[in-house]
């Protein structure tokens, strides 16, 4: 597996709310904070491996007061998108799975249907150290695989294995894949039913999260539909693949400049380490003064994996695109952003031309925002799929331990709106133009969403 970059490792799996914070904290945070960029600053490797947490097992009476701990955090969540009495009943019948000598992973996995139910995506409970690196580490199985049309599809080989290219996995040990989806769909957060995100992250990481949900990471007896021939196979498949864990550096933002059209390139509105919030400002401005004095009216803004941030970077780049002043937060928002509830003046030079965002389920908190005061000011076409963060977000979230299983945890508190109206609650923002990548994208290497951009601009 290759990350670009420590951040864009924990935009897959922050935001879902499988990972939390490695170094937590009771200390309340009052800010509306990308859900990983709190874990920038801390965090600079893989997980350690000094506690042997993976082998750890539990009394009864331990695990039902770190569970009745957590539901006691749980209380404090504003529950905005959440349905109560569903929550309820999950409460108390994952409670019932409780027994005497249960694992960490076990006790892991009862806690992710609960914290699910909630549905917060700034809501969530890291991954035990030592589970993490027995479920991601660093071997990996010989193919990659994605959810087209619900269909499991292998897109790339990467290892010693029978299958292909384009060959339809039809049941891991003996489950059918679309049995597995649902199942799994229960453990994934995010803000509303986000099934947008969901689809997304299983489809990336579908045997990681078999593993660490369901089954175990060891070999997968597979069932497959060879592509070539339509017939049906079997594999005894292995986790024997080395995986490519290298880091990049990881670039903020980028500009692109063309004939015709320019690219901004946004992977997060966060200012940490060398990208400050100053920082941002000079590149947007910068950014705008270059595409003017070359003439450039049609801009690409990508936005796909930019889990949010600060609101100050993403309402400086909105006062470059707002036709009149609007303000950016609703009045029912926190007062901790200085003038973001008043009107946002017009930033220069100005732009009033063509502009094209491209969106994915990764899109989230401030990101989130952002994309949804576009929608609702008529403001660009938007590309790609249904944001995972809508108009509205809770944050502000508080870190936890629990006292025996030392299972870490953070809890939103606060809900954090901008300023639109008639936007639905619980739902993401929905494209102008959907795209879908099919298995000759995956292929040939074809950035579809970019490609319908630039298609767009040709016509």
């Amino acid at each position: 597996m290759k990350f670009r970059g420590i951040m864009m490792f924990l935009v897959i799996v922050l935001l879902i709310g499988i990972i939390g914070c490695t170094s937590i904290t009771s200390t309340t945070t009052t800010s509306l904070t990308e859900t990983s960029s709190t874990t920038i600053t801390t965090t600079t490797t893989m997980p350690s491996t000094t506690e042997t947490t993976i082998s750890l097992t539990y009394s009864l009476s331990e695990l039902q007061a770190d569970f009745d701990q957590f539901i006691g955090y749980v209380r404090y969540n504003p529950q905005i998108f959440t349905d109560k009495e569903a929550l309820e009943n999950i409460i108390t019948s994952q409670r019932e799975l409780l027994y005497d000598g249960m694992s960490q992973l076990e006790f892991y996995r009862v806690l992710a249907i609960v914290n699910a139910a909630i549905r917060c995506g700034h809501s969530n409970i890291q991954v035990p150290d030592n589970i993490y690196l027995e479920v991601f580490g660093s071997n990996t199985y010989p193919v990659d695989v994605r959810l087209i049309d619900s269909k499991l599809v292998v897109i790339e080989v990467k290892g010693d294995t029978d299958l292909e290219i384009g060959d339809e996995i039809t049941s891991i040990d003996g489950v059918s894949i679309s049995n597995l989806t649902i199942e799994m769909m229960q453990y994934l957060t995010a803000d509303g039913e986000g099934l947008s995100l969901k689809n997304r992250v299983l489809s990336e990481n579908y045997f990681s999260y078999y593993n660490l949900f369901l089954g175990t990471s060891g070999p997968l007896e597979i069932n497959y539909i060879e592509y070539s021939s339509e017939t049906s196979k079997s594999e005894h498949m292995l986790r024997n693949t080395p995986g490519n864990s290298t880091y990049e550096d990881f670039v903020a933002y980028e500009a692109y400049y063309d004939t015709d059209y320019a690219i901004m390139t946004l992977r997060t509105f966060s200012p940490y380490g060398i990208y400050s919030i100053t920082g941002f400002y000079n590149f947007f401005d910068t950014f705008f003064t270059e595409i003017e004095s070359r003439g450039i009216n049609k801009i690409i803004l990508d936005l796909r994996g930019n889990g949010g941030g600060d609101p100050r970077v993403a309402s400086r780049l909105f006062s470059y695109l707002e036709a009149t002043p609007q303000p950016y937060f609703a009045e029912s928002s926190p007062e901790f952003y200085t003038g973001l509830k008043s009107e946002i003046p017009l930033s220069e030079p100005h732009y009033d031309g063509d502009l094209y965002v491209l969106i994915n389920a990764y899109c989230f908190s401030t990101c989130g925002h952002f994309v949804a005061l576009l929608k609702y000011h008529n403001i660009g076409t938007l590309i790609g799929e249904e944001t995972n963060g809508g108009f509205l977000c809770t944050d502000s979230s508080v870190g936890y331990r629990l006292k025996n299983s030392k299972i870490n945890l953070r809890s939103s508190k606060v809900a954090w709106a901008v300023a639109v109206e008639g936007l639905p609650l619980g739902r993401g923002t929905s494209p102008d133009i959907e795209v879908v990548m099919s298995l000759e994208d995956y292929r040939l290497g074809i950035d579809r969403a970019l490609q319908t951009a630039l298609d767009q601009i040709a016509n």
